[in-house]
């Protein structure tokens, strides 16, 4: 029976683009190939690896650390655990007491920076100015009480720190 040529229904341009599809299809797929072999080997060097440092360490998968260490240590940090609890519920009472503080120095800005153009106005009617030295002593007031605020936070941090 003869063969005859193949009679192809699509345009030569898709012929083409499929015959570039094929060849990048192929390409890529030895490509991937070739990279699990690699990732397979690897795996298998990895494996020996392992079963090489189970054998050294007597059978124990951690590597060489006894069971014993790790009971110390996890008995150590649990010991640990109420003095952390502690210092955090501190912690975070004082940082909430920290934002209160700042939320009052707001407030107490807001006020005199009121009162200030209160005064202002005042002393505009009868010709005076007194009132920039009455608040610039309330005002280091409130820096004073920040300076003592941010030393109290970091004293507990380094607290926190020093606990851990």
């Amino acid at each position: 029976m003869p063969t005859q040529p193949c009679r192809c229904t699509l345009p030569l341009p898709q012929v083409r683009q499929a015959q570039q599809m094929s060849t990048l299809v192929a390409r890529k797929k030895s490509e991937l190939s070739a990279k699990l072999e690699r990732l397979q080997e690897k795996r298998d060097t990895l494996a020996a690896t392992l079963d090489s440092s189970k054998a050294a360490a007597g059978g124990s998968i951690t590597g060489g650390i006894s069971d014993e260490d790790w009971r110390a240590k996890y008995e150590q940090i649990k010991s640990q655990l109420p003095n952390y609890k502690a210092m955090k519920k501190e912690l975070s009472e004082l940082e909430a007491e920290a934002f209160t503080l700042s939320r009052t120095v707001e407030i107490l800005q807001q006020q005199e920076n009121e009162m200030k153009r209160a005064v202002h106005k005042q002393e505009q009617k009868a010709g005076v100015q007194v009132g920039d030295v009455l608040f610039g002593a309330m005002l280091y007031g409130v820096v004073i009480h920040k300076c003592v605020l941010r030393t109290v936070m970091i004293h507990v941090v380094s607290l926190l720190v020093e606990a851990i």
